[in-house]
């Protein structure tokens, strides 16, 4: 059975919830910094002393100290507005809020509430995700049946006991430092802040964000910090299947001045490798372009996400060429095309030999590194071996398993969260204000805290993206049965913003923003199925490279395809951040990029 935070006592310090009481605050004899209190019987108390707490107890105050609980402080929250008053901001009316809210009581655990990109790829997406996850709390739905899972999980490749030790490089280097894009890391850990500190400076703003809470690397900051030379410079940059500049929001002007930016007549970005399968807006820039294989030669484990219920770890194997049958090993289609693993063994190998201190890699070729990695898998709790794992293209869980009676069999088993500590006891690096703990609304704003939409006026329109059902983010243009179905797209808009702007399907119009006043032309396509107000533009299409032009690799003339520039790419005119111009809009707790709050005008090309 899960547990929450939700009786758990919340320390109020300078008028905002700041962290848990811990039972050696709260004067608890024998308690300890790690032990977390309840208010129980009118005292506080060790949560694991009692078998029930008061949820809403209101302000207590223990050993001086003013508390409160996670739940009353979301109760707060909640009630900061009224239903009307929350209705009016997010554009849902009253009873149909209601209408749902009875609907998912009625569920109970057989009913769920889930996200994705539309609801969290904004400035306040972590909050946004986090009220959503709160309706889950509310209803009890986690792990199940018909609620809320966390997923079936899979075997590993890598693992105590592991037949094959499959990720070690004996004598390799591990990761250490602060990562270029600066997740993970504290801006007051930096060098920058303890200098401001030291002068006696407000070490607030940072000179770019800081993402201690983000795990993602940050895409769209990868250039911009590049640029900035912030925290640290570049001189080599090793691309795979790269396309920031078609991509990321508001990233190409960015991307090409890094490309050509020159110090002293030297470039600023000495060398750029990319391995790519065809020359996309990123390779096309490239020092040095290594030929990838397609998805069909390839390799992997791949993971699957919490939808599936039941435990599984899928094997994608190559479906083209052929195998040695002296030893065993796979051979491509195209003698010059390599898997990205076998570049990065034979990169090693090569240093290896003009340096031998440097580790020799431990694996023959990207079939040894993935035969064993399969092999680990395979043999996990007792598993069917490597042969039954390709047979059958992975490793799955029968779907009997997926139950327990009225529960998942696969459930999380962690304390749930109504109050987030670690996101609490972090500061926004460029505001030096303090994050807050608790789901909330806040507006769209820039990188110091201020509301975009007041930067925004003169462009009426909400500018939002999707994803078609049979392409798959930017690379599927390359495939012609799929361009087939349709071979470009369009702005698409409700009917009374395209008549109150003269525009009827078929008419060729520019879109434009703040940030992008040249904007993007393509054509028009009038659709009820887009609400009033906005503007919608399917991803996939609207590339400028991706092998459309001819382009020269070794002074031979590369084929290409001009079809594959056909349609709109609506990231070029996505809102750049006015604190940061060369950075999108982002969220700066969960470092997503935002791509669905720019503001936009459509303008017919007469």
């Amino acid at each position: 059975m899960n547990v929450t935070d939700a009786t758990l006592l919340v320390k109020i310090e300078g008028g905002r919830p700041a962290a848990f009481l811990r039972a050696s605050e709260a004067g608890i004899v024998g308690g300890t910094n790690t032990e977390f209190v309840v208010w129980s019987g009118g005292a506080a108390v060790k949560f694991n002393t009692v078998d029930t707490a008061d949820l809403l107890p209101g302000a207590v105050t223990v050993n001086g100290i003013t508390c409160k609980t996670a739940f009353q402080l979301y109760v707060e929250r909640v009630r900061e507005k009224t239903l009307a008053e929350w209705s009016a901001i997010c554009g849902v009316p009253v009873a149909t809020i209601q209408k749902l809210g009875n609907e998912l009581a009625a569920a109970g655990r057989k009913g769920c509430v889930t996200m994705y990109r539309g609801s969290v790829q904004h400035t306040n997406g972590t909050y946004t995700g986090m009220a959503i996850l709160s309706l889950n709390t509310l209803m009890g739905n986690y792990n199940w049946k018909g609620g809320l899972s966390f997923g079936g999980g899979g075997w590993s490749t890598s693992y105590s006991g592991a037949p094959y030790s499959q990720n070690t490089v004996p004598g390799g280097v591990t990761e250490s430092g602060v990562q270029l894009t600066r997740v993970k890391s504290k801006y007051e850990i930096s060098t920058e802040y303890a200098n401001k500190v030291a002068a006696g400076q407000n070490p607030y703003p940072a000179r770019r964000p800081w993402f201690p809470l983000a795990g993602h690397y940050n895409y769209q900051e990868i250039f911009p910090s590049i640029e900035d030379e912030y925290p640290y410079p570049v001189k080599a940059l090793i691309l795979y299947w790269h396309g920031m500049p078609y991509a990321a929001p508001s990233a190409r002007a960015t991307f090409e001045r890094v490309m050509n930016a020159r110090v002293n007549g030297d470039y600023k970005l000495p060398l750029v490798v990319a391995i790519d399968i065809a020359m996309g807006e990123a390779t096309a820039w490239a020092d040095y372009v290594l030929p990838d294989t397609t998805y069909f030669e390839r390799w992997s484990v791949v993971g699957l996400t919490p939808t599936t219920i039941n435990k599984a770890s899928p094997v994608r194997q190559p479906v083209v060429g052929t195998v040695n049958p002296a030893n065993g090993d796979y051979v491509g289609v195209l003698p010059q095309a390599r898997i990205m693993e076998d570049i990065f063994i034979g990169l090693g190998n090569a240093m290896h030999a003009i340096d031998p201190s440097v580790p020799k890699p431990p694996w023959r070729n990207a079939w040894d590194y993935w035969g064993k990695a399969i092999a680990n898998l395979a043999a996990q709790s007792g598993g069917p071996g490597t042969e039954a794992v390709l047979a059958r293209g992975g490793r799955f869980e029968d779907h009997t398993e997926a139950y327990d009676g009225a529960r998942l069999r696969h459930r999380f088993g962690g304390r749930i969260y109504f109050f987030s500590e670690k996101l609490a006891t972090k500061h926004h690096p460029m505001t030096g204000e303090w994050f807050d703990g608790l789901p909330k609304y806040e507006p769209i704003c820039d990188l110091l805290g201020r509301p975009v939409a007041e930067q925004d006026q003169g462009f009426p329109l909400e500018l939002i993206s999707y994803k078609m059902s049979w392409h798959s983010q930017m690379h599927t243009c390359r495939y012609p049965w799929l361009m087939s179905i349709q071979a470009e797209n369009f702005m698409e808009m409700n009917p009374v913003d395209a008549t109150a702007r003269g525009l009827r399907t078929g008419d060729r119009a520019r879109l434009v923003s703040a940030s992008a006043p040249e904007g993007v032309e393509g054509l028009v396509r009038v659709t009820s199925t887009v609400a009033p107000g906005v503007v919608a533009v399917s991803h996939h299409f609207g590339h400028w490279e991706m092998s459309s032009r001819p382009g020269r690799v070794n002074g031979v003339q590369t084929a290409f395809d001009a079809s594959r520039r056909a349609g709109v790419n609506a990231n070029l005119v996505m809102r750049a951040d006015p604190v940061l111009p060369n950075v999108t809009l982002q969220d700066v707790v969960g470092g997503s990029s935002s791509f669905y709050d720019t503001r936009v005008e459509v303008e017919k090309v007469a």
